[in-house]
């Protein structure tokens, strides 16, 4: 019986492989890319529903896909026109993500603090918060940390955020508490739906990104892409957008399986040397890629709140010598403050990407020996693992065997991390990619 769309198993993008007949006569070839999979399929509406009630930006849609173009106005990102830059604070390190004060008395310090933007908002999509000293005494954050306030969301608060008519207040809101980054939304870009739907979302992040960045924001484009051509556009973008200073990536979501973690950490190489300016990445998760990531970003900071999570459970992180990170049992009494567990753990996680990014061959080499083991563990927002619509119950069971204590999945050496150490290795000498040399340092093994 023939399948009216294809799943997850036919799924698969091979670059070295020719597109699809159905695309040479798409309008949107030259953005698309084409299509590459594994399974049989004409063109990208092999993976359209046929459902009446459809949103999806789909060609079986005329009415909404026209919209949606109109909407964005197409999905070129060369017609974004460029904007004043606006400089943002050289980020290293790790960023504790914040979500609210509970089970804590005491204002917590740390170099730089992340907090997400839809804690900031009401139900609304406006902003609640105006002032510094505001947020300090709802989250008990220090007032002279540097501020990272994170996009990255679920779907449904996104298009909240996308839909609200609040978005002017929501510049003056983070121009006042004086961020030092902010990362746009990460719209979802799937495996198997239509490639207008992806175009559409990627439009959208570069959108947001340019419209907080002119208003004087401190904003670094997300990135967000499931094919070649994808970060091929991303890179021309940011090649002629000068003005971009700082990219965001997730990890916590569909870039960290094992089967595309180390194409991404690959792809985000290539996008650095091929841009060839120093380039800001601010990471949610993906400790693992740190030893690749630093060959070619000499400026890393990992957002994470794994550290929270795990005090409000009374449990205590700790960085070994071996290079893995331990969650042991901490006895405290019920009712009691978790603020000096909260920075113990902070203390652990930042030993860990503190060390990933200064030994990154040593790191590589106690991965190696990690990778025999395997963990299982929630994502670095402690929640279940989002499930795009490739993925059933069955292969997520499958693949969470190889999760790590922060969430991210530690891929076996493959063919994947020996083209990562190839390209880290390909990094202009002409252009320093840190602070102590201009020759790049070696990436995973």
């Amino acid at each position: 019986m023939t399948k009216a769309r294809l799943d997850g198993s036919d799924w698969y993008f091979r670059p070295d492989a020719p597109h699809a007949f159905g695309c040479d006569g798409c309008l949107l070839l030259g953005v698309c890319g084409g299509l590459r999979v594994k399974g049989a399929a004409f063109d990208c509406q092999r993976f359209c529903c046929r459902q009446p009630d459809c949103k999806l930006v789909c060609f079986n849609s005329p009415v909404n896909y026209a919209n949606r173009m109109r909407e964005v106005g197409g999905f070129d990102l060369s017609t974004i026109p460029q904007c004043a830059p606006v400089t943002i604070e050289r980020l290293r390190g790790f960023a504790p993500l914040i979500h609210h004060a509970y089970s804590r008395k005491e204002l917590f310090f740390n170099e730089t603090i992340a907090i997400s933007l839809y804690e900031l908002l009401d139900r609304e999509g406006a902003p609640r918060y105006f002032s510094r000293e505001h947020i300090t005494q709802n989250f008990r954050i220090s007032s002279t940390a540097k501020l990272i306030v994170s996009g990255i969301q679920k779907d449904h608060l996104l298009e909240r955020i996308w839909r609200s008519p609040h978005r002017n207040s929501i510049v003056a809101m983070l121009k006042t508490i004086g961020v030092s980054a902010f990362t746009s939304p990460n719209f979802s870009v799937y495996n198997n739906v239509p490639r207008p739907e992806n175009l559409y979302n990627i439009k959208r992040i570069a959108l947001f990104s340019h419209e907080f960045l002119s208003a004087g924001v401190p904003t670094a484009l997300h990135i967000n892409a499931c094919t070649d051509a994808d970060y091929a556009g991303y890179t021309e973008f940011l090649a002629t957008h000068t003005e971009f200073e700082a990219v965001s990536f997730d990890f916590i979501t569909g870039p960290g399986y094992p089967s595309r973690m180390w194409w991404h950490v690959r792809k985000l190489i290539e996008l650095r040397n091929q841009v060839r300016r120093q380039i800001q990445l601010i990471l949610r998760g993906g400790a693992h890629a740190l030893h690749g990531l630093s060959a070619a970003y000499s400026d890393i900071v990992v957002i994470d709140s794994k550290p929270l999570q795990t005090a409000l459970r009374r449990h205590r992180m700790v960085f070994g010598n071996d290079g893995s990170m331990k969650v042991v049992e901490n006895y405290l009494p019920k009712g009691d403050a978790v603020d000096d567990l909260l920075s113990q753990n902070v203390a652990a996680a930042k030993a860990r990407v503190n060390f990933l990014l200064k030994h990154p061959r040593i790191a590589n080499s106690l991965a190696k020996i990690s990778r025999q083991k395997s963990h299982i563990a929630g994502n670095a927002d402690d929640k279940a693992r989002q499930m795009n619509f490739l993925t059933n119950s069955r292969v997520m069971k499958t693949r969470t065997d190889a999760l790590d204590q922060e969430g991210v999945i530690a891929a076996t050496k493959s063919k994947r991390a020996a083209n990562v150490h190839k390209t880290a290795e390909q990094v202009p000498e002409s252009t320093p990619v840190s602070g102590e040399s201009a020759k790049p340092r070696s990436s995973v093994g």
